[in-house]
């Protein structure tokens, strides 16, 4: 619970910082717009646990569902740059990863959605670590 909630807050912080360098873009302010509502969305995860009752899968499937949209938004605007092509195509396969791992959790198909959670979490991990380490080498050349 405590986890998502910290989680949230650190992706909303990384959310205004990576606004702020596609600001410019509208597919790229769009795409971190809706990254921005769907850490809103984990953040309401953390704070309706699964005992909240129905709030908690409204949250959930807002979060699986915004957060690949989002991936695919950026990614689209960083295409459009000869540059930043190659982690634009990464960008938009996380997301593709982020929607089959989470899929049968938002077309309620499983019983068992841990595993499903657990992928599609660890592609947005896997792409703010990628994403991460390419802003801070931007930022290291200035």
């Amino acid at each position: 619970m405590y986890g998502l909630i910290i989680g949230a807050v650190l992706s909303i912080i990384f959310a205004v910082g990576l606004m702020q360098i596609l600001r410019k873009r509208v597919l790229g302010f769009i795409g971190t717009f809706i990254f921005a509502l769907a850490t809103i969305s984990l953040f309401a995860i953390g704070v309706f646990p699964e005992t909240a009752g129905h709030i908690h899968l409204y949250v959930s499937v807002a979060f699986f569902m915004l957060f690949p949209i989002s991936l695919f938004f950026i990614g689209t605007s960083m295409i459009k740059e000869s540059s930043e092509r190659t982690l634009g195509f990464a960008t938009i396969l996380f997301g593709m990863f982020a929607v089959m791992s989470a899929a049968p959790i938002i077309l309620a198909s499983v019983d068992d959605v841990g595993v499903h959670e657990l992928l599609a979490a660890l592609s947005g991990s896997a792409w703010a670590i990628v994403f991460g380490i390419k802003l801070y080498r931007q930022s290291s050349l200035q």
